[in-house]
């Protein structure tokens, strides 16, 4: 299957479904008014029910589809890579689609899983159209990037074409004066929408450090204020509500 890369400069390309300039925040802005349920977010877990990738070994699959079995799965169907992890209607699970790829991707390809890229050497910047951190881009099978964004008050504006389309929500401190789990996991899957909604799927956050100095300069950012037990209590419904939306 070929999806429809977005424009480059003045002129439009296609690309396969794992092309690694879809996981690129250069493009996100073009696709952030669409409705959330008919978005095509590359790099985040399981493209959609019918975009079809190469399995590993031979054939294709889709998110609801088994690849045929290898040898590294002992000749058994096994998940596609962008399936859900619930997905269970194959011969074998995760154990088997895992086996597969590690036999089919070749060294550099696995070097790719641990090499972070996106940003301008011996600094601080990122390049253009990079999250704040990148990992697995371009590799074959569907396997999803790592799409790593700041933070865990609200998505980091590192690209002023987003500007106008970021939220600007209150501080971690201010939410957690609410003392309310309740309030505080509504806010994070809030989050979470908005964050796989521009094409990240892992928040680099919350930030729970205990306010042990009172002019610490990031104090707002922490949700646990002075106290350890507020912040145990209330972290985990952020993370629970994050991770609801696949993020």
């Amino acid at each position: 299957s070929v999806l429809s890369c977005p424009p480059s400069g003045n002129s439009s390309t296609s690309c396969t479904a794992g092309d690694e300039a879809l996981a690129l925040l250069t493009y996100q802005h073009k696709r952030i008014q669409q409705p959330l349920h008919h978005r095509v977010v590359a790099g985040v877990h399981g493209k959609n029910e019918t975009s079809l990738v190469e399995c590993p070994g031979r054939g294709t699959c889709s998110a609801s589809t088994c690849c045929p079995g290898v040898a590294a799965s002992q000749g058994k169907t096994f998940p596609c890579a962008v399936a859900k992890p619930s997905f269970a209607g194959c011969e074998v699970g995760l154990d088997g689609l895992i086996a597969a790829l590690l036999a089919s991707l070749s060294r550099n390809e696995k070097f790719r899983l641990l090499r972070g890229t996106g940003w301008k050497e011996g600094t601080w910047d990122t390049l253009p159209g990079y999250y704040i951190g990148n990992v697995g881009l371009g590799l074959p099978f569907g396997i999803p990037s790592l799409n790593m964004h700041d933070g865990g008050q609200g998505f980091r504006t590192i690209d002023a074409r987003i500007i106008d389309e970021v939220t600007s929500w209150p501080c971690a401190l201010a939410v957690a004066a609410t003392w309310s789990e309740d309030d505080t996991e509504r806010w994070a899957v809030a989050l979470g929408q908005e964050f796989r909604a521009k094409g990240a799927n892992v928040i680099l956050g919350p930030g729970v450090n205990v306010h042990r100095v009172a002019s610490g300069g990031r104090n707002a950012e922490y949700m646990s204020g002075e106290s350890a037990y507020l912040g145990a209590r209330l972290v985990a419904p952020w993370v629970r509500g994050v991770q609801s939306q696949r993020v």
